[in-house]
């Protein structure tokens, strides 16, 4: 087993991946910036393959300073195979927590996305100290000064003095008052932050990369010409750090990178014409075109309009003008299998659950068909409600527990999926324009919709209060055709009708880049990689674009 030690107190991070995976991210970010990664350990990702956990956790708070126990909205109800997790008596949270517990290491709950700390009589018997804790709010609307506090409070800590814990308020509700405390009471202790036992010492392995295009500098750029299928190496700035992967005849509208990263699916439309779709397959490891899947189409066909891969990159599903999505097998380049439209339109927009055994098609009739994968038969068919709308995007959140449904008159539909009922409507801020895409933050947290309409905005939402936490206004006036939020990094891209795609900070709410198209057309899609190093952007003049964002400061 590998020795874990912390040099000068090191701070440990419990959460759950499911419930507040982006602002943890976010904070192990601002952590990292200011103890440096050595002194952070980010519970079960930083323990190597083929460690004992529970033993791993134990060896490591001995040598910690701190837990910070990361609440989000669903870190108390989460559920596992058995139950609730936390009466799990093996739960990882529970254990850290336990283990902290008893080894007298300081404790403070940070409450995310509006969360409320547990009450007593809400957590197991040997949890319940957790409840007495002074906790720090990190609400998205302030984040930079709540966390400014907290790293306030753990220099405190890791350099051996005391210092006051403000109390703050949960986002929309009143500060609680602390429980009455006896002069004697350990959980006294609580209210002021002081050191851990001295002489600790840490060695810690990050498995967080936090990047983000904003300044200039030296890079390579690489241009794949799909007449060839190989690749062409130059030198340029950083922010042009590119690769251009053509498509000639044939613009882009649809791309995804496989889960591993290694393969680039670019989904196309005949330029100036209808006519087949075809989805070129682009090898980023090799640098070469793999290989054109060209769909079944008639020549009145109008192209491939969305292309997703499943979740474990065995297969991937192309959503065709004619009205017929296909399921390609990866390992053979073929169709595995073939769902019908059932009211003969085109298919917009194609979205795999979370589990990989449910397909989602939007149509241009306004109607998003569910096909179960494993008996290749449709099992449901929801409605936009309105009249004669179209479907433009469709994404499931990541646990799966939602559906969003994007149309062209200005509402993205929240389905539950399981029981296939609306459970909420976001409604764009302009009556009747156009959601043209969709995309939902890691953890689920917040939904950016962008607005495809002349001088459209870019707006994140709420997935708990379902209201606008933010609007990113196109800085050219121009409508948004393509939204993604980074898998890692607490970035937005958004694509526009002139040719422009902005890196926009999630946290500060700011642009801090802008990545012009070289050929000045307007950006149909854009996609981040897995490791939210590498943005593709496709655009109306049969190219895509890929943009190397690794070499780039983090995001303060």
């Amino acid at each position: 087993m590998m020795t874990m030690r912390f040099p000068g107190g090191g701070i440990f991070i419990s959460h759950r991946r499911a419930d507040a995976t982006y602002p943890t991210g976010w904070l192990f970010d601002r952590l990292a910036n200011r103890f440096g990664q050595g002194r952070i350990f980010r519970d079960l990702e930083s323990i190597p393959p083929g460690d004992d956990f529970a033993a791993a956790i134990g060896e490591a708070l001995e040598t910690c300073a701190v837990l910070l126990v990361v609440i989000g909205p669903r870190w108390l109800e989460a559920a596992g195979p058995a139950g609730r997790r936390l009466d799990d008596p093996d739960d990882f949270v529970r254990l850290e927590i336990e283990a902290a517990l008893a080894r007298q290491v300081r404790i403070i709950p940070v409450l995310v996305d509006g969360a409320r700390m547990p009450e007593v009589g809400q957590l197991p018997a040997s949890l319940a100290p957790l409840a007495r804790r002074q906790a720090v709010v990190l609400s998205p609307d302030r984040f930079t000064s709540d966390a400014d506090r907290l790293l306030t409070a753990l220099d405190a800590i890791l350099s051996d003095t005391t210092v006051e814990l403000p109390a703050q308020p949960a986002p929309g509700h009143a500060a609680q008052p602390a429980p009455a405390q006896r002069p004697d009471d350990p959980a006294r202790r609580s209210r002021s932050v002081t050191t851990g036992r001295p002489g600790r010492r840490t060695a810690l392995i990050s498995t967080m990369a936090v990047v983000v295009a904003c300044t200039g500098g030296a890079g390579a750029w690489v241009v794949l010409g799909a007449h060839t299928g190989h690749a062409h190496v130059g030198t340029g700035p950083a922010r042009s750090q590119l690769a251009a992967l053509a498509s000639p005849g044939y613009q882009p509208q649809s791309e995804a990178f496989s889960p591993d990263g290694h393969t680039l699916a670019v989904g196309t439309t005949l330029a100036g014409r209808n006519g087949p779709g075809r989805t070129y397959l682009w090898n980023l490891r090799k640098d070469r075109l793999i290989a054109v899947l060209s769909s079944r189409g008639d020549p009145g066909d109008s192209g491939t309009d969305a292309v997703t891969f499943s979740p474990d990159g065995h297969a991937l599903a192309t959503g065709e003008g004619t009205g017929t999505t296909y399921l390609w097998n990866m390992a053979r380049h073929t169709i595995s299998a073939t769902f019908a439209d059932p009211g003969g339109q085109g298919v917009m927009s194609v979205a795999f659950d979370p589990s990989g055994r449910i397909l989602a098609a939007g149509d241009f009739d306004g109607s998003t068909y569910l096909w179960n994968l494993t008996t290749r038969k449709l099992i449901a068919s929801l409605q936009d409600p309105g009249p004669r709308n179209q479907v433009d995007s469709v994404a499931f959140s990541p646990d799966g527990s939602i559906l969003a449904v994007a149309d062209n008159n200005g509402s993205t539909y929240l389905w539950n999926p399981q029981i296939r009922h609306i459970i909420a409507r976001l409604t764009d801020p302009v009556a009747g324009h156009d959601v043209g895409s969709i995309s939902f933050s890691p953890d689920g947290s917040t939904l950016a919709a962008g607005d495809a309409s002349k001088h459209g905005s870019t707006y994140l939402w709420s997935m708990t209060a379902r209201t606008i936490l933010a609007t990113f206004a196109d800085p050219g006036g121009q409508g948004i055709d393509a939204v993604a939020i980074s898998p890692k990094n607490p970035i937005l891209a958004t694509g526009d009708i002139n040719g422009s795609t902005y890196l926009w900070n999630l946290i500060t709410r700011r642009r801090i880049a802008t990545l012009a198209d070289p050929g000045r057309q307007g950006v149909n899609t854009v996609a981040f990689n897995p490791s939210g190093t590498t943005l593709a952007a496709g655009d109306n003049d049969a190219e895509t674009y890929l943009w190397n964002l690794s070499s780039q400061p983090r995001a303060r």
